[in-house]
């Protein structure tokens, strides 16, 4: 008989801790908007441990086989226009999560002739094989100024003001998220995550476990409560049996085309694909403009120098 004890490292159960300690959430706040006395949205705020705050959307396109490349570009410059918007602090991400699925979408007929049809249709879908979706994600995350400065404040001054309530950083947080958003509701369906919807999109992004969790209504911390596969950390990066390669890009085409990455949902393989942007103010943009080109004079000088 094998005897377990707390220094063997395949005894009991799976260690997750590596993963734990590397997660940036820490709770969610649940937030209600009243649009009308009949009719209330539901948000969800991720709270970080840094005092970062994020805010997930959900969002579905037009099909891009049926849509020209100059509708394609359009839906783009909105995106862009929408994101200019934002400063320092913020970062944007664009997310699509490529899965097996089974399910097929249920309807009710009124005609019984319609529905022997859908039922002929629902028996082709199962005998097929394998089908995917894909589920598209927008996340926006902030950092508050005073978290971003507090520390370098501290050391040459006394703080003689309160530092911003968490209410009302998540509440402005919430208003820029909206007038964002607001700018792609004509060009896209898009609407926040539910409570529920939020932690099962988190939990996804850290676990190839793919089910639906229920999610308890009192307070929970993120990191302890989703984590149910180990993180192995070396040579080589493992999700319990999954590896994770990493590659680096080296340089980027100078053309592109719309929807160059169309070509990754005709394939038949699953797979999450992140786009993120960190917007800069002008300023600050100038100064990392300055810092990583070279002035024109030097390059001229460089290309002139005799070998």
């Amino acid at each position: 008989m094998r005897i377990q004890n707390r220094y063997d490292k395949d005894a009991g159960k799976p260690r997750v801790a590596e993963l734990v300690c590397a997660l940036p959430w820490s709770y969610c706040a649940p937030v209600r908007e009243e649009i009308s006395d009949t009719l209330t949205i539901e948000h969800c705020v991720v709270v970080h441990k840094d005092g970062c705050v994020q805010q997930t959307y959900g969002f579905r396109g037009h099909d891009l086989e049926s849509f020209s490349a100059m509708y394609i570009n359009s839906v783009t410059a909105y995106f862009n226009e929408s994101v200019k918007r934002l400063g320092d602090g913020w970062m944007v991400s664009v997310e699509a999560q490529r899965y097996i699925t089974s399910d097929y979408p249920e309807s009710d007929f009124d005609i019984e002739a319609g529905y022997l049809i859908e039922q002929e249709r629902k028996e082709s879908f199962k005998d097929y094989g394998n089908h995917f979706d894909t589920s598209y994600y927008i996340n926006f995350v902030y950092k508050p100024e005073m978290e971003i400065k507090r520390k370098m404040t501290k050391i040459f001054f006394t703080e003689i003001k309160f530092e911003k309530a968490q209410d009302d950083i998540i509440e402005q947080f919430m208003k820029e998220v909206k007038r964002v958003t607001s700018v792609l509701e004509s060009k896209l369906i898009i609407r926040p995550l539910t409570y529920r919807e939020t932690v099962n999109y988190l939990h996804s992004t850290i676990s190839m476990r793919r089910f639906n969790i229920a999610v308890p209504d009192h307070f929970l911390f993120l990191d302890t409560f989703l984590c149910d596969m180990p993180l192995h950390i070396g040579q080589t990066l493992k999700l319990e049996d999954y590896y994770i390669p990493i590659l680096a890009i080296n340089d980027f085409p100078m053309e592109t085309y719309p929807s160059i990455l169309h070509e990754l949902n005709k394939s038949y393989i699953e797979y999450r694909w992140v786009s993120r942007f960190f917007p800069l103010e002008k300023t600050e943009a100038m100064t990392h403009i300055w810092h990583g080109v070279k002035p024109c004079s030097l390059i001229y000088a460089e290309v002139r120098e005799p070998q």
